[in-house]
């Protein structure tokens, strides 16, 4: 009997030891079924504060020993690797928080990894340099690194999480998980980021805009300032365009004041008179050719009237004593010059100096008055020289100036009667002085005055 009694004590002994053993197992095998069923549906979107709650579930039933382990192990949250570093620091501040509420791990406190942090590592992929992973250890004494990102995968937001060995550098671990478009802690940036995405674009518009306007701005002032550039050429070409001719033509018209000197062969020179000074109108037209800009050759055509008075002693015949008599001699030539200009334009002044040879081409006979006497004789004139200038200014499309020149013959004038004998020979000495307007006709020559 009293066997029977100590083999029931010790069969209810060992009952309730396994009851207990299987109350004790009953939660972790709880949980990683639940991990299981959370792991079936990782393709479901959730909020991100659920996905965090969600991986440190699986990380805590998968990878880190039970509380009923000997001891527990360390772990540290170094970064979650976001576009926004506030959102970064919230989910490493929550994953923190998570893992420290479990109670079943020791959480490094992240200001003694702050230094760590420091050190140079690939976010995207969660791994640390040997050397870095080292320094943590010593450092920090945690056995477990955790890292992660969180990016927009499609649709939808996508957060992995990268668990770590320290001590072999190796990750051991990478749950994920997929967040809603419109998490409530996500939102927010995402609309700041928006804004500023949008400000930015407006920032960028209106600097483009800024640019495009001041590119347009230039684009009008060149043009402006090349209308106001061809308009300055216009200008000073209409202003040049008198000075810059092949070819000019001009009038003049003014007086001539001429004087002879004569000498009668048949008669005592010594018995005449000095003439006097006679003052006749006078007409000219010329061409002017100017290849070059200063120097032009020129031909003209000068409508001339020469008078020519004289009185003096003659001794009729049978008488001793000499009587005195008056003559004149009238003609009309013209006087073809062929002279050499040199021209100046400065500015709105045209300035002339100019010298050659003429021919005097007589257009009626000569006229012999005296008393009663009045006769006609052919009569034949020498060439002759002149020298002069001009000046004036542009008026209008020409130039309007005035003309000073002497002229003078070489040689004495012959005047024969019917039966060629010479009846007088004179020489003229003139001075012209006229008023003339000269026009361009044909362009081309660019003037530059010397001066």
């Amino acid at each position: 009997m009293q066997k029977i009694r100590k083999v029931c004590l010790f069969g209810t002994v060992l009952v309730i030891c396994l009851f207990t053993a299987a109350c004790a197992s009953s939660p972790n095998r709880g949980g990683r079924e639940a991990g299981r069923g959370t792991r079936e549906n990782l393709a479901t979107p959730v909020t991100l504060k659920t996905a965090l709650i969600s991986i440190v579930d699986e990380i805590e039933q998968d990878r880190i020993p039970s509380s009923t382990d000997s001891r527990r192990v360390s772990i540290v949250v170094l970064n979650i690797d976001t576009s926004w570093p506030q959102l970064s620091d919230w989910i490493s501040e929550e994953l923190t928080a998570d893992f420290s509420n479990r109670r079943t791990v020791d959480v490094v406190d992240k200001r003694n990894v702050e230094s760590v942090r420091r050190e140079q590592m690939d976010q995207q992929t969660g791994y640390v340099s040997d050397e870095t992973a080292r320094r943590l250890g010593r450092e920090t004494g945690a056995e477990y690194l955790i890292t992660g990102t969180l990016y927009e995968e499609g649709p939808y937001f996508r957060l992995r999480v990268y668990l770590t060995e320290i001590e072999r550098n190796v990750r051991v671990m990478t749950p994920s998980r997929y967040i809603v478009r419109g998490d409530p802690q996500i939102q927010p940036y995402l609309e700041r980021e928006l804004q500023e995405k949008a400000l930015e674009e407006a920032r960028r518009q209106a600097e483009q805009e800024r640019i495009r306007l001041a590119a347009e701005q230039r684009r009008l002032e060149y043009e402006r300032q090349e209308q106001e550039r061809q308009r300055q050429i216009e200008a000073q070409k209409a202003r040049v365009a008198w000075k810059e001719k092949y070819l000019y033509f001009g009038v003049r018209y003014g007086a001539s004041g001429q004087q002879a000197l004569m000498s009668e062969k048949d008669f005592y020179p010594e018995m005449l008179e000095p003439l006097n000074i006679a003052i006749t109108p006078q007409f000219a037209a010329y061409l002017q050719i100017q290849p070059f800009d200063m120097l032009g050759l020129q031909v003209e055509a000068i409508h001339h009237r020469d008078t020519i008075e004289y009185s003096g002693y003659y001794f009729p015949p049978g008488v001793m004593s000499a009587e005195k008599y008056t003559a004149s001699f009238d003609a009309t030539s013209l006087i073809i010059p062929v002279l050499l200009k040199i021209n100046g334009r400065p500015e709105n002044i045209k300035f002339s100096l100019f010298g050659g040879l003429y021919y005097t081409m007589p257009l009626s006979k000569m006229e012999y008055t005296s008393e009663d006497i009045s006769e006609e004789y052919d009569y034949s004139m020498p060439i002759g020289w002149t020298a002069g200038m001009e000046l004036g200014f542009k008026m209008g499309p020409g130039a309007l100036f005035i003309d000073g020149r002497y002229a003078a013959d070489i040689g004495a004038t012959s005047i024969k009667d019917a039966n060629g004998r010479n009846m007088a020979v004179f020489e003229r000495r003139m001075v012209w002085v006229t008023l003339g307007y000269e026009l361009g006709l044909f362009g081309g020559r660019t003037y530059q005055p010397m001066w």
